[in-house]
């Protein structure tokens, strides 16, 4: 952040939050705290954005949704790339 900043201080910046996944399970509270206190951090900050896909990955149980990653639980597939698409495309510049 700092060497962005230092280096282009006219660079927008959309830090997109970590994303909950089947096999990382047991790390969602770590998670939720640090995408917390990016999200404080960001605040401050001219020129950033934090875009929140946290929730929009889980199901109504509060479980990342299988359906969003490959085989090893991990990576994304289409599904979940859409989801962060769409999340990130209104801070994207024209």
């Amino acid at each position: 952040f700092y060497f962005i900043r230092k280096n282009y201080p006219n660079v927008p910046i959309a830090y997109i939050s970590m994303k909950p996944s089947p096999s990382r399970a047991h790390l969602m509270p770590k998670m939720v705290e640090a995408n917390r206190l990016i999200r404080n951090f960001l605040a401050n900050r001219k020129k950033t954005v934090f875009v929140n896909i946290y929730n929009k990955m889980l199901d109504n149980k509060g479980k990342p949704r299988n359906e969003l990653f490959l085989d090893d639980k991990l990576h994304m597939n289409a599904k979940g790339y859409a989801i962060w698409q769409k999340a990130l495309a209104p801070h994207l510049l024209k």
